[in-house]
């Protein structure tokens, strides 16, 4: 299991990334639990966010939507031991797809 923590709503893109290398620390505070939903699910969703986000994503990937939180996150994300990252709108949606590492 992957446990993600980041700043929700930071227009810097690269944010997410520090946090895992220049700036890891823990949070000043305690973590907003964030579930992250399937891309199946989000593709059907009401929310364009969503959906957009998981468009082009395949099936297994997972997607947290971090718009409701103001402060830190905490996303677990139960996928095998390599996932690449990525953020979306802004950085308001967090997505961890497995990679197989080639």
């Amino acid at each position: 299991m992957h446990q993600a923590v980041a700043e929700a709503g930071t227009e810097d893109t690269n944010a997410f990334g520090a946090a895992f290398t220049d700036r890891w620390c823990e949070p000043a505070g305690d973590p907003v639990p964030v579930t992250p939903v399937g891309a199946t699910d989000a593709r059907s969703s009401d929310d364009p966010v969503l959906r957009d986000a998981a468009a082009g994503l395949p099936d297994e990937a997972l997607l947290a939507d971090l718009r409701p939180v103001a402060g830190v996150a905490e996303v677990l994300f139960d996928l095998p031991v390599s996932c690449r990252y990525a953020r979306w709108h802004g950085g308001a949606v967090l997505t961890a797809v497995p990679w197989d590492g080639e």
